[in-house]
């Protein structure tokens, strides 16, 4: 034999072993393709999207400080507050003591954050008087 055509048999049998290898990935990755997305893939992690299983995050800030946040009925943290939440929408209730300051429903998106900025005006009072301290008299 040749020594051309030892290496053409040579490239030939490789070739072969390579097709027929990669042939037989191409049908296990159609066989997984084809399943549906909750049943789980042989030799594959699930398909999941990360923005929809990753946490969000709720920032809650106020003026003044130390408001009670309270998320779905469940009292959770104290102003400024940071709470990780699951994706969707949420009931969030500040308070002041048992005062309900804001009442209010919050959408929270995976791996995002959603702000919640509340200032609480102080209650107007009205203007002292103006009352004389002292008065003057001047001697005769």
């Amino acid at each position: 034999m040749r020594p051309w055509s030892l290496a053409a048999v040579i490239v030939i049998t490789l070739s072969l072993v390579n097709g027929v290898a990669y042939l037989a990935r191409r049908r296990a990755l159609a066989r997984a393709a084809a399943l549906p997305a909750s049943a789980p893939s042989p030799g594959l992690p699930p398909r999941v999207d990360p923005h929809e299983a990753a946490p969000g995050l709720l920032l809650v800030t106020t003026t003044p400080r130390g408001l009670l946040v309270e998320v779905d009925g469940e009292a959770r943290d104290l102003t400024p507050a940071r709470v990780l939440l699951s994706p969707g929408h949420h009931q969030v209730v500040l308070k002041e003591g048992a005062r309900v300051l804001t009442d209010e429903t919050v959408e929270v998106h995976g791996g995002a954050a959603a702000v919640i900025a509340y200032t609480l005006e102080a209650p107007r009072t009205a203007e002292p008087e103006q009352v004389p301290v002292a008065a003057v008299q001047e001697d005769p």
